[in-house]
């Protein structure tokens, strides 16, 4: 018998069985190739997830402890919005955090929807603005994105804010975190956030709320990202 053909069955079966990859581009999120690299092919974890979305490299460690905390709080004033966006691996069995990064969209009601439930943009190559950090203070990752408000669009009925959380073994866990465009309340110092002025990256401060978890074990199906106020 042939041999080509003695094996072809085999190998029909084996590339049935391998696992489909994707880039952050065929993600749907372009806007991140920067950083986890625009050829970086990822695995989705197979469990369902609305409202966010964990997907890995080869190297990854499947066995690792994936989850994390995490505390996002949206401030607005007269002039901006801000974000303040703090991540932590969960002791004392988290793996490490390498970098965090936010980008923000303005949408429109249905277009928020889309994004919440699936992470769909309308236009992922076109945020209004991207800010990453790898610097870790204690462990933790902070940002402080600011928005002025004269950049958002008139008419933007949600801001959408994609929230990537990327581990030291290429994990990557995005949290798709939408809110209104928060009203003013009065002019904020940024020392009561706990951050120096002009600075993007803050350290931990008191005056954020602590970390929540964020992600549980891999294998277990991830709460929803509830609207305005991420699990």
């Amino acid at each position: 018998m042939n041999r080509a053909l003695a094996l072809a069955p085999l190998l029909l079966s084996l590339s049935a069985c391998a696992a489909e990859t994707y880039t952050i581009r065929e993600l749907g999120h372009p806007q991140f190739e920067q950083v986890v690299g625009a050829d970086t092919r990822f695995e989705r974890v197979p469990e369902p997830q609305r409202g966010q979305l964990d997907a890995f490299p080869e190297r990854a460690d499947r066995e690792g402890d994936h989850r994390f905390l995490h505390a996002i709080v949206p401030i607005g004033t007269e002039e901006d919005v801000y974000l303040e966006v703090r991540a932590a691996r969960r002791p004392p069995t988290g793996l490490p955090l390498q970098s965090l990064t936010v980008a923000v969209y303005a949408l429109d009601g249905r277009q928020a929807e889309a994004f919440g439930a699936t992470g769909a943009l309308p236009a992922a190559e076109e945020p209004i603005t991207v800010v990453t950090t790898r610097e870790k203070d204690d462990g933790i990752l902070a940002l402080l994105v600011r928005l002025p408000r004269a950049a958002i669009p008139e008419g933007t009925e949600r801001l959408a804010f994609p929230i990537l959380v990327q581990f030291e073994d290429g994990w990557i866990h995005l949290l798709f975190y939408r809110t209104g465009v928060p009203a003013a309340v009065r002019e904020i110092d940024p020392s009561e956030l706990g951050l120096p002025p002009g600075d993007g990256t803050p350290p931990p401060g008191d005056a954020t709320p602590p970390p929540r978890e964020a992600t549980p074990p891999p294998g277990e199906a991830p709460p929803s990202a509830g609207d305005d106020s991420p699990r």
